[in-house]
């Protein structure tokens, strides 16, 4: 996570937010294209780096973990009656963590199309919204 941090322009919203520069992740842009046109890789990649950039890593890190988890076990734990509201909720939250940081619209619309096909008759209207709010 620090790497995609100090280097992919695709988070480079929350990387200004944690205090790493543009310029540095364009720096470590320009590294990557040496390294790889270099061919040898044996000679290591150097790339510039931000004393908040592995602080921040760890809890964007320990954060995924721990909600990827939490929608794990809601959806699969074998009582179907769990609340919910623990269900959609945790997949919405995973849903627009993710995506707001890391767009990869496929699997979210398919996540989003799974969690709006696992909706009880009762509160269909909102949660099928709230799903489809939180992609778009």
């Amino acid at each position: 996570m620090e790497f995609c941090l100090m280097s992919d322009f695709r988070l480079s919203a929350i990387a200004s937010f944690v205090g790493i520069e543009y310029a540095t992740q364009l720096q470590n842009q320009e590294a990557i294209k040496q390294f790889v046109q270099a061919g040898d890789l044996s000679m290591g990649l150097q790339s510039a780096t931000s004393e908040t950039a592995r602080p921040a890593a760890i809890v964007l890190s320990w954060l995924a973990v721990v909600l990827e988890l939490a929608v794990a076990v809601v959806f699969l734990w074998p009582n179907r009656n769990i609340n919910e509201t623990w269900r959609h909720g945790l997949l919405i939250s995973f849903i627009i963590s993710t995506y707001l940081l890391a767009p990869v619209a496929g699997f979210g619309w398919v996540l989003t199309a799974m969690g709006m096909s696992q909706v009880q008759q009762t509160n269909r209207a909102f949660w099928t919204s709230a799903y489809i709010d939180s992609f778009v």
